[in-house]
């Protein structure tokens, strides 16, 4: 992936290449906005899909399916979205 920031030398602060954001009155956009709001529209579906699992979880127990491939395969799933939010939050991304 080509990254389109580059670190600032202080703490959590970063600049974009001006041709990467177009300004349009109040608001910009470009490639930069495209890009961050692709990565926002992947941590919603993540954090969704996990509350999705969660009901899914909670319906197979409810049937006393705990031991059930289905079972395991959402369980394995949640538990690697869940890798991955917490990679998320570790680098202030929520």
């Amino acid at each position: 992936m080509l990254r389109m920031t580059q670190a600032t030398g202080k703490e959590n602060a970063y600049t974009i290449e001006a041709s990467l954001v177009e300004l349009a009155g109040l608001s910009c956009s470009g490639p930069a906005i495209d890009r961050l709001a692709r990565f926002e529209n992947a941590y919603d579906s993540l954090r969704a899909r996990q509350e999705t699992i969660a009901t899914d979880l909670e319906q197979l127990r409810s049937q006393g399916r705990t031991h059930s491939v289905s079972f395991k395969q959402l369980l394995a799933e949640k538990l690697m979205n869940q890798s991955i939010l917490v990679l998320f939050r570790s680098h202030g991304l929520e």
